[in-house]
């Protein structure tokens, strides 16, 4: 697996900012309704997310998507979005 998904995996695990995702992803126009509806019936949530970034990232849409997972001493993630329209971040323990 995709250490970028893995990334993605652990931090809906532990931060539940799942939804706060979508609801980026869906203002800036980056993912449809439609997909939302897909990405509601998928077991491989994190898997298909990271697929919908990273077209964003080449169609240019979206400028830059950035994973940081630290281990130890104790686990953090911050996940780091910039569209034309904003920078947002989602964390856990950051």
């Amino acid at each position: 697996m995709n250490k970028k998904v893995q990334c993605l995996k652990q931090l809906f695990d532990l931060s539940g900012c799942y939804a706060d995702i979508l609801n980026f992803l869906l203002d800036e126009r980056l993912i449809s309704q439609e997909e939302v509806k897909e990405l509601g019936l998928s077991y491989h949530k994190a898997e298909y997310l990271y697929k919908i970034i990273k077209r964003s990232i080449e169609s240019e849409k979206l400028l830059l998507a950035d994973f940081e997972w630290i281990l130890l001493p104790k686990e953090r993630i911050k996940l780091t979005f910039v569209s034309t329209k904003q920078k947002i971040e989602f964390s856990y323990n950051w």
